[in-house]
This record gives C-alpha cells, sequence and structure tokens, in this order.
C-alpha cells in the first residue's frame, strides 16, 4: 500500500473553494474541492480527533489541554515539511484529474486504535486518511492558512501557528 507523501491546502478564488492535493509515494495524486460549507463541518471533526488525543482528553482543565494541544501542535509541525513545493511531475489519477467534490465526512477507528479520516463525494470514491498525529496537525495547519486566505471568516485556528502561511506539507 502506498503511503502518504505530501499534501497541499490552496485557496482557488475562481472557484471559491480550498484545493486539496495528496501524493502518494507510488506517484498517485488525488484532487478534491473543499467548499467553505464543507470546511465547516470537517473543521469540528479535525478538532474532536485533536482533543481525543489520550494526553489531552485526560487532562483535568481546559487550560492544561490547550498547553498540551499547543505543544502536541508544534512538535507535530516540526516534523513535517513546509517549504517543498508540491510535486509535479507525472502522476497517477486513480480519480480522475478533474478534483471531486466532496460531501461527506466520516471518521472511524482501526483495531488498532488508529482514527481514520473519510473524505467522499455524494457519490463515488473518495479517500481515507489515516490520521498520524504528524498528519492531523499538518492538515490542520494547512486549513487554517486555507481558511485565512479565502477570508471565509470560519472559526478554524490552532494555538500557536507558526506566522509563515503554508500551502503544502510533505510528511516525513
Amino acid at each position: 500500500m502506498a503511503q502518504l507523501n505530501q499534501i497541499q491546502c490552496r485557496y482557488v478564488p475562481l472557484e471559491d473553494r480550498v484545493l486539496l492535493r495528496i501524493n502518494s509515494s507510488d506517484h498517485s495524486e488525488f484532487r478534491f474541492w473543499l467548499t467553505r460549507r464543507y470546511v465547516r463541518l470537517l473543521w469540528p471533526v479535525l478538532s474532536q480527533l485533536l482533543q481525543g488525543d489520550p494526553q489531552i482528553s485526560q487532562a483535568q482543565d481546559a487550560r492544561a489541554r490547550q498547553a498540551i494541544l499547543a505543544f502536541q501542535h508544534e512538535s507535530a509541525l516540526s516534523q513535517s515539511s513546509f517549504s517543498q513545493t508540491f510535486r509535479e511531475e507525472q502522476a497517477k489519477f486513480p480519480l480522475g484529474e478533474t478534483p471531486v467534490l466532496l460531501s461527506r465526512i466520516q471518521t472511524r477507528t482501526t483495531t488498532q486504535g488508529q482514527s481514520v479520516l473519510c473524505l467522499h463525494p455524494e457519490q463515488g470514491q473518495g479517500i481515507e486518511l489515516n490520521m498520524s498525529r504528524t498528519l492531523l496537525h499538518a492538515l490542520t495547519r494547512l486549513l487554517t492558512d486555507a481558511v485565512q486566505k479565502a477570508g471565509w471568516e470560519l472559526e478554524a485556528s490552532m494555538p500557536a501557528a507558526p506566522a509563515a502561511p503554508a500551502e503544502q506539507v510533505t510528511i516525513n
């Protein structure tokens, strides 16, 4: 099975959507459109996954949970490269070159306890991502930056986010 290699979230003003691109180690690229409404629904799901971390959920008060989350966020982001450009090489497009409009969000847990984020269109195939801590924090960072560029005025922010905006990340 191919490993996730890079993710890009880029606001496209003409479409008034965020283009989510994911490429994998086997040179497959998946393209998805995220609407404002979809991101508004996705953000609480991502927040719930973040808060579900045992270190955070076991903390007694809100300030302690926030501090642990901020520390985990910085630690996870330090394991990702936001400076590499998105790989534009000859890619396979299992779902086609045209971005798929996402409309459904689900999460599930594997038998090993790993969270899986399932992003799907109304009909047809989507993608299911095993959400490591690094991937989860990197994705929230990319979405936060894309939402800010879009000017959608959504509550989508993380504690202690680095100042420099990012569009793509390479997962180490």
